[in-house]
């Protein structure tokens, strides 16, 4: 079987060959990233830290990629990510989504730690693993840690974040921190109510 597939891709690319050179010298289609199909790879600096490869084919699959690889950020926040592409545009929306971005350092820190949901419940116990400028990864062992809650963490400088939880595994929690837009939403709403005070005032005299 593996002898038939092969012969069959030999005579394929042997067909299409001279359309593949057309589009090629033509359109420019084939030709960046040419040598890197054949092989020569560009070199990386080599590090201790572990690699995870993400390979998308074209636009729609790098795109779709996006939820995964923040949460792989999120969960391994020591390992690089290598996003390699099929096609030119592909590899442009990956640049333009991930290249420029800088990751906020982490620090583990194993602290105890307290969530309160919005409906107001009991604060629940939870443990931050680790923690940056932008999210955290927490463990609790509650059944049912709901997708925003508000995480409060004790000490000399107190800790008080709104959450959004961006992966789950087991017990294992990964969140971004959205407390400015919250604070936006609760500004736009006082702004807001303070226009409506104000059309009834004009309204009554």
């Amino acid at each position: 079987m593996y002898i038939l597939y092969s012969l069959a891709l030999t005579l394929g690319v042997i067909v299409l060959l001279p359309r593949f050179v057309w589009d090629a010298v033509r359109h420019g289609k084939y030709v960046e990233g040419l040598s890197q199909r054949l092989g020569n790879i560009p070199s990386f600096t080599e590090t201790l830290q572990k690699v995870v490869w993400v390979h998308c084919v074209s636009v729609g699959e790098t795109l779709a990629a996006r939820p995964l690889i923040e949460a792989i950020r999120l969960r391994y926040p020591s390992h690089s990510i290598i996003i390699s592409t099929t096609t030119a545009t592909g590899q442009e929306v990956a640049r333009k989504m991930f290249g420029e971005r800088r990751k906020s350092k982490r620090y583990s820190i194993n602290r105890a730690a307290k969530f309160v949901t919005e409906s107001g419940a009991l604060p629940r116990d939870c443990i931050v693993t680790n923690i940056s400028e932008s999210g955290a990864r927490l463990f609790s062992e509650a059944s049912n840690v709901p997708e925003q809650f508000r995480l409060l963490i004790d000490g000399d400088t107190p800790i008080r974040e709104e959450c959004r939880v961006v992966w789950r595994l087991g017990g294992e929690l990964g969140v971004v921190f959205i407390t400015s837009e919250k604070e936006r939403g609760r500004l736009n709403a006082i702004k807001s109510f303070q226009s409506q005070a104000r059309s009834v005032l004009q309204n009554n005299s």
